[in-house]
């Protein structure tokens, strides 16, 4: 049905309407999975937790591609479900540290970024591991390092009133 709607050239597809294609696969996927974050919510707040960690992992296990921000928040959520509700440490740092692979090719999402190394952290310090832990940490401050300015108001303000 999608592609009749797209006219086709004799000589094929133009770039225009590739680019249309993937546009509207891009925009089907992105629904998917707010479909799925709001089953999940809807599983957590009946406090039926392994649904909405599967409905989550649902986006992470899927042939399809998403954009890596949503995966990444997938991710970050399944963790937070993770260590809030079942205290299933190991599976959340695994989540986490794919989440930190994903984060490293995209040039933004500090906020992203810094929840993860957080999370990570906290993750590092329950099982014990001390070393990656610390560099984990290391690798947040040397974020602060490379922020743009306004990045670093922020930061700022935030310190002087904590």
């Amino acid at each position: 049905m999608l592609l009749k709607k797209i006219p086709k050239n004799a000589g094929g597809w133009n770039l225009q309407q590739i680019h249309y294609v993937v546009k509207l696969k891009k925009k089907k996927m992105e629904a998917v999975a707010e479909g799925l974050w709001g089953l999940a919510d809807y599983a957590e707040k009946k406090g039926e937790i392994g649904k909405a960690v599967k409905c989550l992992e649902a986006i992470c296990q899927s042939h399809a591609s998403f954009l890596p921000i949503v995966e990444v928040k997938t991710r970050l959520r399944i963790s937070t479900l993770l260590l809030k509700h079942s205290h299933n440490v190991n599976q959340a740092k695994s989540h986490l540290e794919r989440s930190q692979l994903l984060l490293k090719q995209i040039p933004s999402c500090f906020d992203l970024k810094f929840r993860t190394f957080s999370m990570l952290s906290q993750c590092y310090h329950l099982v014990g591991a001390i070393p990656p832990q610390k560099q984990t940490l290391l690798k947040a401050l040397d974020l602060t390092a490379s922020l743009p300015p306004e990045y670093v108001v922020i930061l700022h303000f935030i310190y002087i009133f904590l």
